[in-house]
């Protein structure tokens, strides 16, 4: 059985073992890749000497959207990215960090390696903010468990 409560609880039973995990009630903290986005959003921004209301009213929402974005609050879906981007007069590559070659390569093998791998990301991927906070938390405790660490890891 499994499920949420007010208090952001999760408790499932895994081959026996109880786990209950308690989510932390403060924010989560930022993701270094939104913060860098945004900061490379802002930097296109004002180097085509535009507002955030500006480029707001060509996005269809406020300033205050586009500011959340810009210090890395909020995440830019791919589509609200395209059309700042088309905007700006800039490609979307030019918001992300530099990656060597062969990066993504690897980390997709590392996934593949272990059995469920590939299932897992796929549901990570889907999963709300708050439920990747309960997964990581979760993941950081049987790291800290040697009795629930996998042996052939």
């Amino acid at each position: 059985m499994c499920y949420f409560g007010r208090d952001a609880r999760l408790q499932h039973k895994v081959d026996g073992v109880q786990i209950v995990v308690i989510a932390n009630s403060q924010p989560p903290a930022l993701h270094p890749v939104d913060v860098y986005v945004g900061n490379r959003l802002r930097a296109a921004r004002k180097g085509k000497d535009m507002s955030q209301s500006e480029l707001a009213q060509a996005l269809g929402m406020s300033f205050q959207q586009v500011q959340k974005y810009e210090k890395g609050v909020n995440r830019l879906s791919a589509s609200v990215m395209m059309e700042a981007c088309q905007a700006l007069h800039i490609r979307p590559e030019s918001l992300f960090p530099d990656m060597k070659e062969g990066e993504a390569t690897l980390l997709t093998t590392q996934i593949d390696a272990y059995p469920g791998g590939t299932e897992l990301a796929g549901h990570y991927a889907k999963m709300s903010t708050r439920c990747r906070r309960l997964l990581l938390a979760l993941a950081e405790i049987f790291n800290e468990d040697d009795e629930l660490r996998p042996s052939d890891h």
